[in-house]
């Protein structure tokens, strides 16, 4: 793949072999957290059939997925992750000795509204504004924000948006149809719809507190020691070249009043700071133990607490959850939690059939996002003029820096501007002359605008509900079928 496109660090080949699995062993799931999911997903429209049950109930493990709720699903990363966990189960349920079940792990105690409350559909964009300020740290988790006052203005979105085709009536009424109660309710409910046959559990971190707390409770004495391994985890990070991504373990207060809020504890020496005030990290897992609902961690101590709550084997990652996945293995060593081996998500880029010719034209897909597809390159000769104009900038500012009696600020903003504005001509020029020169730059550009809008990979802007609206309910069933991950490549899927 391309260096413009996202590619997942680290991956250790051995995570990618099946037979590494089969040495995680897990308890299985309990009684009543087998009852707990069997009524949530029943609740939100996703029925378990007999056999998932079955599976479950003899002792399966999960291949796990986990994002927070976006709106209308999210970008396409979401669904990619989610696409994993199903056919990575279907291929080790393939193999003798293998029973697993797929899952997806709804993160409903976030509390950056601004990561879910937006979505794009054919290139408009829709906002959900939140009847509160956004201040960093102190927001309500999503799965504690109702959507209901903003569903006539998201079905009337969907409604002047979506394409008249044989697929809007089905993906508006399916939208009608879900549940706005909160962020975590709409998306469980979407894709319980969406996914009914696929055999996924669904499950919501908020409402998995009273299984999950405890085993935060377990651990909390130790914090000191575990934030030592994290930092420890960084600065290995460091080492090969990559910024760590979590600074602090973690763990939150969940704050319900007339200003709900998720507040994060300050643990030190002296203690576990919370809104009450101070009490021993002792003190604080019993408090744990007794309202789990109102505690949740952070990114490091979830992974954890899900692994140590959950038989998962496997987790389904993206490349920065592949980072701080990475920089929290002493936290499982130290604890002597069996972790679930990490999984890199599919990722790829949706093209329709027309693109196909296109994409040969182009030299493949490398040649879009590098512009090296083929076609004549401007020699030297012809850019000799933008090469002189530089050469006269770089004159011009060195002249400049060498004034000794004017203002330095006033020097140093001329010297930017001398460069910002060539630069700019010289871009301008060049890209004009290429078009003049190659047939093929346009149709580049075109090409790279669908696989990278406004300059972003595809994934993490185009969301699921756009390539339905094209492509319709059967696109998922063929994705499903056809997409392998044994390929941990960049895919280019060309829509026949």
């Amino acid at each position: 793949a391309p260096d413009s496109l996202p590619l997942f660090p680290m991956v250790d080949p051995e995570f990618l072999s099946a037979d590494t699995l089969v040495h995680v062993k897990k308890n299985p799931i309990g009684p009543k957290l087998l009852d707990h999911i069997t009524q949530y997903n029943a609740s939100i429209g996703n029925t378990l059939d007999s056999s998932v049950l079955k599976r479950l109930k003899d002792g399966a493990g999960l291949i796990i997925a986990g994002q927070q709720p976006g709106l209308l699903m999210g970008p396409m990363y979401t669904f990619w992750k989610l696409l994993t966990a199903v056919n990575l189960s279907r291929k080790l349920n393939r193999i003798k000795g293998f029973n697993t079940v797929p899952a997806f792990w709804i993160a409903s105690e976030d509390h950056d509204i601004i990561e879910v409350n937006r979505a794009e559909l054919f290139s408009k964009k829709i906002i959900a504004e939140p009847g509160f300020k956004t201040v960093s740290g102190s927001m309500p988790p999503v799965g504690l924000i109702s959507l209901e006052e903003f569903r006539h203005e998201l079905l009337g979105f969907l409604g002047e948006t979506l394409p008249d085709n044989t697929w809007k009536k089905w993906l508006a009424e399916t939208v009608a149809e879900c549940d706005f109660t909160s962020y975590s309710r709409f998306f469980a409910t979407l894709a319980a719809e969406l996914f009914k046959d696929w055999g996924v559990i669904f499950l919501d971190a908020m409402e998995l507190h009273r299984f999950t707390m405890p085993n935060l409770a377990e651990v909390l004495p130790g914090f000191h020691g575990l934030q030592t391994e994290l930092v420890n985890g960084g600065q290995r990070l460091i080492e090969l070249g990559y910024k760590p991504p979590l600074t602090d373990a973690g763990v939150f207060e969940i704050l319900e009043g007339e200003v709900k809020a998720r507040m994060k504890c300050h643990i030190t020496e002296d203690g576990f700071r919370y809104s009450e005030g101070v009490i021993s990290l002792t003190e604080a897992a019993d408090l744990i133990r007794q309202m789990p609902q109102r505690f949740s961690t952070g990114a490091a101590l979830r992974p954890v607490v899900q692994d140590m709550t959950l038989p998962v084997i496997s987790t389904i990652c993206g490349p920065s959850e592949m980072l701080y996945l990475w920089q929290i293995d002493g936290i499982y060593k130290r604890l002597g939690v069996v972790r679930s081996k990490l999984m890199p998500r599919i990722h790829g880029t949706i093209l329709p059939s027309r693109a196909e010719r296109m994409l040969v034209k182009a030299g493949g897909i490398e040649g879009v996002f590098t512009d090296n597809g083929p076609g004549p390159d401007l020699s030297s000769e012809d850019m000799s003029d933008l090469a002189e104009l530089h050469e006269l900038a770089a004159d011009l500012t060195n002249q400049l820096a060498e004034l000794s009696d004017i203002d330095p600020r006033m020097k140093n903003r001329a010297v930017r501007s001398v460069e910002h504005h060539v630069n700019k001509i010289v871009r301008s020029v060049s890209v004009r002359r290429k078009e003049q020169s190659d047939s093929g730059y346009k149709q580049r550009q075109r090409l790279r605008e669908m696989a990278m809008p406004g300059g972003k990979p595809q994934e993490r802007v185009i969301g699921l509900l756009e390539i339905l609206a094209q492509w319709g309910r059967q696109w998922l069933k063929q994705v499903r079928e056809e997409i392998s991950v044994s390929n941990t490549g960049h895919r280019v899927i060309i829509v026949k």
